[in-house]
């Protein structure tokens, strides 16, 4: 479970926000998305939540051009950038269950960035 997890993650501002809209649901559970604001929020958790201006061109021209998601395709951008600026090796790990769109991505724009199979726990 996500709420037990010790290592330092990443999570931009964006992705919150979709998740919590995730985690309430079309059945209105607001309490499920206050849990996870309430676990962000609090000092001791191994969270940093980042607000980021990518490049709303490249961004784009993933989702015109290859056709993945816009949300996939700003983490993947955001990890390059991270990756880059930082001169990380290896690159920015990206922890997901559904790898292909972070794929395309990384082989259409050659991006730094490394990608953990949630199901396998391979890393690409």
């Amino acid at each position: 479970m996500i709420f037990e997890i010790d290592d330092q993650l990443l999570i931009p501002l964006s992705v919150l926000i979709e998740s919590c809209g995730m985690l309430v649901g079309r059945g209105k559970q607001w309490d499920r998305g206050f849990e996870m604001l309430a676990w962000v929020a609090n000092p001791g958790t191994p969270i940093l939540v980042i607000n980021h201006a990518e490049t709303i061109d490249t961004v784009r021209e993933l989702v015109l051009e290859i056709h993945v998601d816009c949300v996939d395709a700003v983490l993947a951008c955001l990890a390059h950038s991270v990756s880059e600026q930082c001169g990380m090796s290896p690159p920015l790990r990206i922890a997901t269950l559904d790898t292909a769109d972070f794929m395309r991505c990384k082989l259409a724009r050659r991006l730094k960035l490394t990608l953990l199979d949630m199901r396998t726990l391979e890393e690409y």
